[in-house]
């Protein structure tokens, strides 16, 4: 209730103040009449006045002045107790006081409001700075949870740092077992880039075959013409089937052409290691190893083993005898017996000492060696067969070896035998075998046929190795490679979420600022920063971690300076020149998107007036000599005259000039028709995946 009465006189206060203060210069001037005789009748109710108009809402003056006015009129001017005016004097003093009063109360207003905009402007300028020290803490709070981010986040880089390199140095030491078991071993290696054709061939490789590494250039083709004619064909068909399908085995024993003119036995196994997003082959690898003395000893024995069984078959029934020209028949009978008796057991000595060279060579070999027949049955094992497997002869011969292999190897290797004919007796099959301590190892097998004149398959013989070991370190390798791939992604993603956090941070800095010239100078070092981020995004997004498109790169770096700078698209426009199939690597990369961002940036800043339209192209090709030619041209205002002779001045300038240096390139201007940035600098020679390291 009282707040409501409280509330109506507040209201009323326009009428309340003027009221009391005139009533109370009343009382004052009716207690001072007595004393001071001639004082004028208006000269306390100036006081009412000036107390209304200062402490009162707006118009209190004014009704205060009026109300004096009535009041002096009354009780002070003749007549007196009466509001007419006879005398001109009086009426002329009462029209300067309400005059005199109105002027006061304008006076007073304008000082209150000239007051009240003074106390507005305090407050505002006071609230803007609480809101500016807000922000600013607000931005120090952000800038200190960035930095504990990028604290975290370079700690958490660092830790990938030491593994990859704990990671690399595992590789390594695999790396050298796998080099120090094929130096022990005498195999070859052979590595092909099956995009461009390159082979790498390993020294072992090489020296099996006579020649040194200048002989060869690692290219394909010198592989194709190193091979025997008769192999030729068929293998190449081999190598066709199993690009197309890995599935398919890619093994198998062929002949090559030494440096001193004969041939000589290998065999070949390989494995396509890597393929695109299509299903291409990318990358195949494999091994060499010499059978050519092996070879020879085993067609040697079958030679030999020939030849002594068709000398025995073909004498066996025939009469062997001595002529001679004796009268007695007695006599040349028995002659002729003893040559028969003496020549078998010559022959069947001969026999059993080709047979036991023979055996003796199988039974010295290290490999594992065995007969079977076509269903699989064992006919004969050596003694490193028995030993592999810890069996005794009696406990394999007769019985068919597929208990010895897991049932998912059996297809393989059915599949991989069912492959022999004729004119194609051998194939190489490496398989998973069971020992009878239940360890699995793997086995590289060496198959080879025999059959009868009509094509009938009689036998099959294997000669077999262990390669456990080398099986495991292509699977390590394999899985450490995959493991490094991944981390070199995950290392590219992290460095450019770092840089784009730069570019963040450097953003809210710019927008703190009042200083447009400092404003404009960190929006250019975020475009520098966001072109260094590109390329780290363009490099984990692609299958090479080492290489980029320069195409795609740029194309997106223009994309995104035309949005920085350009604020009416339709006015200036870009255009793209670059040839596809350009690929730079990081060291070369990073320099030519910075050229590019300095060139573009200028051209859209200061070729063209402010209601021009323009046009702004980007070119780069590939020229002979192992060249790149990129280019930057608009057909604006141009540079002026002596603007080329002199110094670069600015931080972009320079910068192209200093990144033009560090690509060993050359940097030409031309002005004559709007401005032209031409930058030539070298790569490989005849290489169109470009990959310089300056």
């Amino acid at each position: 209730m009282a707040s409501k009465i409280f509330q109506q006189l507040w209201q009323w206060r326009l009428y309340a103040i003027p009221f009391l203060a005139v009533t109370l210069a009343l009382v004052v001037k009716l207690l001072l009449t007595p004393l001071i005789v001639h004082e004028s009748p208006f000269l306390v109710f100036f006081a009412a006045v000036l107390f209304s108009s200062y402490f009162g809402p707006r118009g209190s003056g004014l009704i205060a002045t009026l109300f004096a006015a009535l009041i002096a009129d009354y009780f002070f001017l003749f007549p007196v107790n009466s509001l007419f005016i006879y005398e001109l004097g009086q009426g002329i003093r009462l029209m300067l006081f309400i005059l005199e009063g109105w002027t006061i109360c304008l006076a007073i207003a304008a000082l209150k409001s000239a007051k009240s905009e003074v106390e507005l402007s305090r407050i505002k300028v006071f609230r803007q700075r609480k809101e500016l020290q807000q922000m600013n803490a607000v931005l120090e709070q952000r800038v200190a949870e960035r930095t504990q981010q990028l604290s975290t986040i370079n700690a958490l880089l660092n830790q990938k740092v030491a593994e990859s390199e704990q990671t690399q140095s595992a590789l390594r030491q695999s790396q050298e077992r796998l080099h120090l078991a094929l130096e022990a071993s005498g195999d070859g290696i052979w590595d092909w880039d099956i995009t461009s054709g390159n082979v790498y061939l390993s020294p072992h490789w090489l020296t099996m075959l006579g020649y040194d590494p200048e002989d060869l250039p690692g290219d394909v083709s010198i592989w194709e013409n190193l091979m025997h004619p008769e192999d030729k064909i068929w293998v190449l068909e081999v190598l066709k089937a199993h690009l197309q399908d890995s599935s398919f085995p890619y093994s198998f024993s062929y002949r090559l052409k030494a440096k001193w003119g004969h041939w000589k036995w290998i065999d070949n196994y390989g494995k396509v290691v890597a393929r695109d997003l299509q299903g291409q082959p990318l990358r195949m690898v494999g091994i060499h190893r010499d059978i050519n003395e092996k070879k020879l000893a085993e067609e040697a024995l079958l030679v030999n083993e020939a030849k002594l069984r068709s000398f025995y078959e073909s004498n066996q029934n025939s009469p062997i005898g001595i002529i001679e020209v004796i009268d007695s028949e007695i006599l040349t009978q028995s002659v002729n017996k003893s040559v028969i008796q003496f020549l078998r057991k010559r022959i069947q000595q001969a026999l059993a000492e080709s047979e036991a060279r023979y055996r003796g060579i199988i039974e010295d070999q290290s490999e594992l060696i065995c007969r079977f027949q076509p269903d699989g049955t064992l006919i004969f094992v050596n003694d490193a067969y028995c030993n592999y497997f810890n069996k005794q002869p009696d406990e394999l011969m007769g019985r068919v070896y597929s208990p010895l292999v897991p049932p998912e190897d059996q297809i393989l290797i059915a599949q991989k035998l069912a492959t022999l004919t004729p004119d194609n007796p051998t194939v190489i099959c490496e398989n998973r075998v069971i020992l009878p301590s239940g360890e699995i190892r793997w086995v590289r097998w060496l198959n080879r046929a025999f059959f009868d004149s009509t094509g009938n398959l009689l036998v099959l013989q294997s000669v077999g190795s262990d390669i456990t070991e080398r099986k495991q370190a292509e699977f390590q390798m394999a899985e450490s490679l995959h493991e490094k791939e991944v981390l070199l992604k995950e290392v590219h993603h992290r460095v450019k979420n770092n840089l784009q956090v730069i570019c963040s941070l450097l953003n809210l800095q710019a927008r703190s600022l009042k200083n447009p010239t400092m404003t404009r100078h960190l929006q250019e070092a975020q475009n520098r920063v966001r072109s260094m981020a590109m390329v780290h995004e363009k490099l984990y997004q692609s299958d090479s971690l080492s290489k980029i498109d320069l195409q795609s790169y740029l194309k997106d770096l223009v994309k995104y300076l035309f949005r920085a700078y350009v604020h009416m698209p339709s006015q200036i426009v870009s255009k793209i020149e670059i040839e596809s199939d350009i690929w730079l690597d990081i060291d070369t990369a990073v320099p030519c998107g910075l050229i590019i961002q300095e060139l573009v940036s200028n051209a859209l800043k200061y070729a063209f007036h402010p209601s021009e339209s323009g046009e702004v192209v980007l070119s780069a090709k590939a020229i002979a000599g192992g060249q790149i030619v990129m280019s930057v041209r608009d057909n604006g205002q141009g540079l002026p005259v002596g603007a080329l002779q002199a110094e670069p001045e600015t931080l972009g300038l320079r910068l192209v000039y200093d990144l033009t240096d560090q690509i060993q390139g050359k940097l030409e201007i031309d002005s004559s028709t709007g401005t032209c940035f031409t930058i030539t600098f070298p790569v490989g020679e005849g290489n169109r995946e470009l990959g310089i390291h300056v």
